[in-house]
């Protein structure tokens, strides 16, 4: 468990980083593909540099191809990726809903305008994310040793998360939706601030 500290951290930077370009590729009016290119570049970058680090200091490892242990693998991962894929298809089954349901405007163009809302909600979210993946080593030493402390630790950060990030969440982007869309994102995405 102390050796996920490293890798919470890099998450952590991985999910800043890929904000943080996705909100500077949509700033430069760089559209959809470049957001894409964005996410795809920053994400392989991380995978690269998690896949160095995991060989350099925890598992030093040579690949090597054994069919049967592939199939214990493969296996033993399905429920992975089922809970993958349901995951993502929860995350994304607004975008589908949009582009199914026939509203006052084309659901392509509706789909275009909450994408950017979508993706400043996430960057707004990024905190409690990544408190989320700090507290897990945390939690996982403690959990079996002391039940009351990690009571105590996930009280606290919800307590800090409500009161820090989503109450203060909620309150600017119900009063303020419209500015916040024009100085991140620019005038031509007006009506973004409805889906915000």
């Amino acid at each position: 468990y102390q050796r996920m500290k490293l890798l919470g951290g890099l998450s952590v930077m991985a999910a800043v980083v890929g904000t943080v370009a996705g909100i500077a590729v949509l700033w430069a009016g760089m559209g959809s593909r470049g957001l894409f290119a964005a996410h795809v570049a920053v994400d392989a970058s991380f995978v690269i540099i998690t896949a160095a680090l995991i060989w350099r200091r925890i598992v030093r490892f040579w690949p090597r191809f054994d069919p049967a242990m592939m199939k214990g693998l493969l296996l033993a991962g399905l429920p992975f990726l089922v809970a993958f894929l349901l995951g993502f298809m929860d995350s994304k089954v607004d975008i589908l809903m949009l582009s199914l349901v026939k509203g006052p405007m084309d659901p392509n163009l509706a789909i275009g305008y909450y994408g950017p809302a979508h993706t400043i909600l996430m960057a707004a979210m990024l905190l409690p994310k990544s408190l989320n993946q700090v507290l897990v080593p945390v939690v996982s030493q403690k959990i079996y040793v002391d039940q009351a402390a990690v009571r105590e630790i996930v009280e606290k950060a919800t307590k800090f998360v409500i009161l820090t990030v989503s109450f203060p969440i909620i309150l600017l982007t119900t009063l303020f939706s419209e500015p916040i869309v024009a100085i991140l994102l620019g005038s031509q995405y007006g009506p973004t601030a409805q889906a915000l």
